[in-house]
């Protein structure tokens, strides 16, 4: 079996630090902060500075994933 390292780049230009890779550390279910927030699933990524963020898998319209960087 063959492992590779997979890079999610958000391309909306008001995501969080938009055409940068971050690698894809896995998979979570996350609740925003705030009242009636609803739990949603979400690519848990790192950027090279060790910056961590969550990215909703529903957006998918606003993110790419490549496996080449």
């Amino acid at each position: 079996m063959k492992r590779e390292k997979v890079f999610l780049i958000q391309t909306h230009h008001i995501s969080f630090r938009p055409g940068e890779p971050a690698i894809i550390l896995g998979v979570e279910m996350v609740t925003p902060d705030g009242e009636n927030k609803e739990p949603r699933l979400c690519y848990h990524v790192q950027y090279s500075d060790f910056e961590e963020d969550w990215v909703p898998l529903k957006g998918e319209k606003d993110y790419c994933i490549k496996n080449n960087y």
